[in-house]
């Protein structure tokens, strides 16, 4: 695979390359404006390989419910690293409660211990190995834990799409992603989701292709939370709100949904623990830092935090000051650093909230939101500004999806527009997109 790849056109056209500098590559003079990024697989960091997570599509649960009480299905996700006997698949019995919810934004248990059985399908059609808990088939979560299973089986090649098949049984009820904007998952790209509400109630075929799954539950999502191997692939982890988990975004061929998971899924293993309705606010400060903790452990197998944290913070959900919601953010990064020193930690700059009388096909007939815009500006103009403690380096979306600096309208690009709809807040699929091909989301 390519070392990085690299454009001289504004992002318009990528190069792969396998060897070699731009400088030194036939047609690139030195006044072209050349932009590069390295590709995953062969980036290495300080201090040499380490225990990490190396998939994508790694989701968050948000709901915790008794109405399932035993489920199964097969969730797609890309290695970006080899899989090899006594890789660990990690598997949590605990969920961040989101919008909607009867008490939202809170870590929360599952409702009681969870056992499992899982194995993994590759090529589609075959069992390339088993996931064993204990040296037993059947794991047990204990609420509120991760579990982690170790795979035994053929080695699976870096960059391919696996399934991993699973079956959840709990006595009183269960965790999964919900299906709640965007559906995640979808059958014609090869996802399945059974569900029943009898315990016990669906076979274990896992390891049994002749049982087909009804898929009377799609849409939702279980899985691993992180495949852990030792890896020098570089693995975020991503915190934030809806526009992280995939509002308004449309799931594709791709599986990569929202702000930053679309970007990354590109190239990079990512675990996305986007919320929505959540802000820096709720996870931190409301409830103390004890309500992040276990995203917190999460860092344990990333090697840098993405946060998009603050729509939610200025915006009408809590409508926090500028300076309020740059301190809950402090509050997080010291939180995350207090516990991996080592781990980076990026910022991006917020989005923008506007009305339009024309669906956002133009700028000119935007309104920023008088109120929030404001605020908007000075969160990003103070990161911008730098000597922001513990972060280390900004991600500048607002610049990217601004008609122009802090002018709080939507751009319209072409080929993209519009880049979000009647809300003014959510991107659409277009806007994800229009962020993922401008390059500007890679990890450090």
């Amino acid at each position: 695979m390519a070392q990085f790849r690299w454009t001289r056109d504004g992002r318009a056209t990528w190069n792969y390359v396998s060897a070699g500098m731009p400088y030194n590559i036939a047609g690139v003079v030195s006044s072209d404006d050349v932009i590069v990024q390295a590709l995953a697989d062969e980036v290495s960091l300080a201090g040499g390989p380490s225990l990490r997570n190396i998939a994508g599509r790694m989701l968050l649960p948000s709901v915790a419910a008794s109405s399932i009480k035993s489920a199964r299905g097969r969730t797609q996700v890309t290695v970006r690293d080899d899989v090899a006997t006594g890789a660990q698949f990690v598997f949590p019995n605990w969920c961040v409660t989101q919008f909607g919810a009867a008490s939202p934004y809170l870590e929360t248990n599952g409702l009681g211990s969870m056992d499992i059985q899982a194995a993994v399908e590759y090529p589609s059609g075959t069992i390339a190995g088993t996931i064993a808990f204990s040296g037993s088939a059947t794991g047990t979560i204990a609420a509120g834990a991760n579990l982690a299973g170790i795979y035994t089986g053929a080695t699976i090649p870096k960059n391919v799409r696996i399934g991993v098949r699973w079956r959840i049984n709990s006595s009183s009820g269960l965790v999964w992603v919900s299906s709640t904007t965007p559906a995640l998952t979808s059958a014609s790209y090869g996802d399945a989701f059974d569900s029943s509400a009898t315990q016990g109630a669906l076979a274990d075929n896992t390891q049994t292709l002749s049982d087909a799954y009804t898929n009377n539950a799609i849409g939702a999502l279980y899985g691993p939370i992180a495949l852990l191997s030792v890896s020098s692939v570089k693995s975020p982890i991503l915190f934030g709100t809806s526009i992280v988990h995939g509002e308004n975004d449309t799931l594709d061929s791709t599986l990569d949904l929202g702000l930053l998971a679309r970007a990354l899924g590109t190239a990079w293993p990512y675990i996305n623990c986007g919320v929505r309705g959540d802000s820096a606010y709720r996870a931190v400060n409301v409830g103390g830092t004890a309500n992040f903790a276990k995203r917190m452990g999460l860092c344990a197998y990333a090697t840098e935090a993405i946060i998009e944290y603050g729509p939610n913070d200025v915006g009408t959900v809590e409508a926090r000051s500028a300076t309020q919601c740059l301190a809950d953010r402090a509050t997080m990064y010291a939180y995350l650093k207090a516990n991996y020193p080592s781990l980076k930690i990026s910022q991006t700059t917020t989005t923008p909230l506007a009305t339009s009388t024309d669906a956002f096909a133009t700028v000119a007939n935007q309104t920023p939101d008088p109120t929030v815009t404001p605020k908007i500006t000075a969160i990003n103009d103070a990161i911008r500004a730098g000597n922001i403690v513990n972060l280390s380096r900004v991600i500048e979306i607002s610049d990217l999806l601004c008609s122009g600096r802090n002018s709080g309208k939507w751009a319209c690009p072409t080929g993209y527009t519009p880049l979000t709809n009647s809300g003014g807040l959510h991107p659409l699929q277009a806007g994800y997109k229009y962020v993922r091909d401008s390059g500007i989301v890679i990890p450090m």
